[in-house]
This record gives structure tokens, C-alpha cells and sequence, in this order.
């Protein structure tokens, strides 16, 4: 079992240094000291950092019997040690359990992400049959949209994060992948898909920061605009209360002076 997990933590690096770009900031272990690592601490750990995003990410491969992947209060205890906002990844035999993801829901600070240990048995992008994947930028979702499809960035197919491509290349929701596919009558031919979560609604982050904006500047009228619009709300209702005292008046004469129609 410890050659089999030794092959995963090998990927593991591979993932985390050729295809997630991350610089290592601890040594690797040799076999030997990953055997007894894992044998006694029931886990591995990788320290990196993303130059992209300035954000240090702990890669944490739990053994298939840890402590830690089955107990929510020793989960909690390892992730308390983590003081400073970070990225952290969590890669384990099968799925937390309900109280393992309240553990996790607990560190606010923390970007966690669970993966499971199926998903690094091999270096996925590498495999025979997969085909490649890549990133759009902006600027080339832009082309695209606008230039070559003439759509909306929703009304491209689906393709979940959880996807073991997505995870290896490090897709995330709103994104856009570009995925290079063989071709019977073409020789090659390319998909784009617009990544989502499981509840397949695409959430784009600039979008709510931008709600989020719009609702404080309303919120914050500027003091000038405000007196404006108040004084037209005044001169509104003025208006209204005087129109309303001529019907008033109208008819209180009406009543005191009926026309007599039966002479």
C-alpha cells in the first residue's frame, strides 16, 4: 500500500509544480522518508507557493486510514495550526463525512478544497486517453464570445470543477477550457466549455463584487442629489394636496347649490 501511495505523492508534485505552477517551498521526500511519514504521522505535506496569486498552498495526502480523514476533531486540530489566510488541499481514500465538512466549514480563512486519492493514481493531463485541456484568458474569452460563437458565456457547454481535468489544471467556476478532441472527419477538432460547480450555476466573482458596489452607491447618494430629489418629492406632493383641495371644494359647492330640475 505504501508503493501505491508513494506513486500518488510523486503526481502530487508533478500536479503541483508542472501543472498548477506552484513553487515548492519544503523538500520532497525519497522513498524512505515517505514511508515513514506516512507510517507515522498518517499523512504528507507539501508546502507551496502561488506566484500568480501570492498565496501559499499546503497540499496535505492523507493515508487511507488517517485519523484525520475520519476524526473531526482531529482534523480540526491539524487545521488550527494554520493561522495565516491560505489555500489548502486535502486529498483523501473517500469523501469527508458530515462532521469532517462542518470541521472544514469552520476555518472561514482558509480556501479548502477536497480531492480524493483515485485522482492522482496518474498524471491525468498525461493519460492515453484524455485530451488536452487549457485556460482561456480573458482576453481570448472575449474573442470568442463576441468575434467567433456571437453568444453568451452561459450558453456554452458545461464541465464540472470536479472534473479530474479541471483539477489538475486548476479550472475554476467561469472559466472557459479549451479542450482539443480527435476528429474523424477533421483530424482534430476544439470544444469550450465554461466550467461550473455541482449545482451547475455559473458564478462569476466580478459580477457580484459589482452588485455589491452598485448597492453602496445607492445606498450612498451623493448629498446635493439627494436634496434635489427631495425637494421634487415635496413639490409632488404639494401639487397633489392642492389638486385634491379643488375637488374638495368643488363638490362641497355642488352640495350647497343643487341644480332643481323638477320645476
Amino acid at each position: 500500500m505504501s508503493d501505491v501511495q508513494l506513486t500518488r505523492y510523486n503526481n502530487i508534485v508533478t500536479f503541483a509544480k508542472d501543472w498548477r505552477k506552484y513553487k515548492l517551498v519544503n523538500k520532497t521526500l525519497d522513498a524512505n522518508a515517505f514511508r515513514t511519514a506516512i507510517q507515522t504521522d498518517e499523512y504528507v505535506m507539501l508546502e507551496c507557493q502561488d506566484t500568480r496569486k501570492n498565496r501559499t498552498v499546503y497540499i496535505y495526502l492523507f493515508d487511507k486510514s488517517s485519523k484525520y480523514s475520519n476524526s473531526s476533531q482531529d482534523l480540526k486540530h491539524n487545521l488550527k495550526k494554520i493561522k495565516d489566510p491560505c489555500d489548502v488541499i486535502l486529498i483523501t481514500y473517500a469523501p469527508f463525512n458530515v462532521y469532517g465538512r462542518k470541521a472544514i466549514a469552520l476555518h472561514k480563512h482558509l480556501n479548502i478544497y477536497t480531492y480524493l486519492h483515485v485522482i492522482f493514481d496518474l498524471v491525468v493531463p498525461n493519460g492515453p486517453l484524455c485530451y488536452p485541456h487549457r485556460i482561456l484568458s480573458k482576453d481570448e474569452v472575449l474573442k470568442l464570445c463576441n468575434d467567433e460563437l456571437f453568444c453568451y458565456l452561459t450558453n456554452l457547454p458545461k464541465i464540472f470543477d470536479e472534473d479530474s481535468q479541471c483539477i489538475w489544471i486548476g479550472a475554476e467556476s467561469g472559466d472557459v477550457v479549451e479542450i482539443k478532441m480527435l476528429s474523424d472527419i477533421a483530424g482534430e477538432t476544439i470544444q469550450y466549455r465554461v466550467v461550473v460547480p455541482r449545482s451547475g450555476r455559473v458564478i462569476f466573482a466580478k459580477e457580484d463584487q459589482q452588485d455589491q458596489q452598485d448597492e453602496q452607491n445607492q445606498a450612498t447618494l451623493d448629498p446635493s442629489q439627494e436634496d434635489d430629489e427631495l425637494e421634487e418629492h415635496r413639490e409632488l406632493n404639494t401639487a397633489d394636496e392642492l389638486i385634491a383641495d379643488d375637488v374638495s371644494d368643488a363638490e362641497d359647492t355642488k352640495e350647497d347649490h343643487p341644480d332643481n330640475h323638477d320645476e
